[in-house]
């Protein structure tokens, strides 16, 4: 190890003696959490180190100079850590419309079921005569005339087996409605 090498490491070894408690502190006050102000304060010696910044050990400059590194570091802890709240509450919120549109479709297609469940069984319990003539004219959109001449009924007749038919079905959905 060459002179300057060895110079080097003996201040970056003193100043970090020295600075390291003070500059963690001063960090705390602003991120709030002793632990992340020790990481953000390592950060700020790793810079120093990298760079190869020969510091002053007794110098107001040098805790100015270090407290200007980490406040800049500490800033851009927050930020990021801003951003990522950000992210993460976007996606929660993502989630969440999924979620209720899910839970909503679950209980439409519930819904819809139990109305045709109830239809289908309303339906079913009226003899096959009136079903037949009540399914031509509302399901299969067969005319009125067209009914009456296969059912060998009479229109008036066709209409009040709808009626009749409609009426019994509303009663029995209107809990659904």
């Amino acid at each position: 190890m060459d002179q300057a090498n060895v110079l080097f490491e003996q201040n970056f070894t003193d100043c970090y003696a020295k600075y390291f408690n003070i500059i963690a502190s001063f960090v705390q006050k602003i991120v709030f959490n002793w632990d992340t102000a020790q990481e953000l304060a390592q950060e700020v010696f790793l810079k120093i180190y990298e760079r190869k910044d020969i510091l002053e050990i007794n110098s107001g400059r040098t805790t100015r100079f270090l407290q200007a590194v980490a406040r800049n570091k500490a800033y851009d802890y927050i930020k990021r850590n801003k951003m990522k709240e950000e992210k993460y509450r976007e996606v929660k919120l993502a989630e969440v419309s999924l979620n209720r549109g899910f839970y909503g479709d679950v209980a439409d297609n519930y819904l819809e079921a139990r109305i045709v469940s109830t239809m289908h069984e309303t339906i079913n319990s009226f003899d096959k005569e009136k079903r037949d003539i009540f399914l031509a004219k509302n399901i299969k959109r067969e005319k009125l005339v067209n009914v009456a001449r296969k059912s060998k009924k009479s229109a008036y007749k066709i209409r009040q087996i709808e009626d009749q038919i409609k009426t019994k079905i509303r009663e029995n959905i209107e809990e659904y409605v």
